[in-house]
Formats: C-alpha cells, structure tokens, sequence
C-alpha cells in the first residue's frame, strides 16, 4: 500500500503543477512548465513534505479507513504513519 500512495502523491503533484499553469497561456511558451527539474521539484515537494506530514495524515487517513475498512479499522493514524 505504501508504494502505491507514494507514488500517487508524487504523480498527484506534477497534475497540481499543471493545474497551476493559467489556461489562458495554453499553448503558448508563458503557459508550459518552466523546465522539466521545476516540474519533478513540485512532485517530488507533495511526495515528500506534504505526504510525509503528520498532518495530512490525520486528514487523510480516515478516508482511507472508509476505502480499506477490512485492512485497517484497527490502527490509528500513528499507527499508519509510523509504519509508512
């Protein structure tokens, strides 16, 4: 389960990169990403410092409480976060 939502943080963070581009610039060099580092920068940000944030587990994980009831009903936030 770990690599999966690893990997959809990081994935999640080059979409909220793009999502920040202005839609009026579509197709136009001001409406493109600046460069391939600063893209792979913001993923690599969500991944690690937002995803790895106690934080946005205590927000996350009941969510994922309601989509996974039968794996983990019976751990508490820390009890995910320590693992993860």
């Amino acid at each position: 389960l770990s690599e999966i939502l690893w990997s959809s943080i990081h994935e999640g963070g080059h979409a909220l990169y793009e999502q920040g581009l202005k839609i009026e610039n579509y197709g136009l060099p001001e409406g493109t990403y600046l460069s391939l580092g600063i893209h792979e920068s913001q993923s690599r940000l969500w991944e690690n410092n937002v995803g790895r944030s106690l934080a946005f587990w205590n927000n996350q994980f009941p969510k994922l409480q309601e989509t996974f009831p039968e794996n983990l009903t019976n751990y508490s936030v820390k009890d995910f976060y320590n693992a993860m």
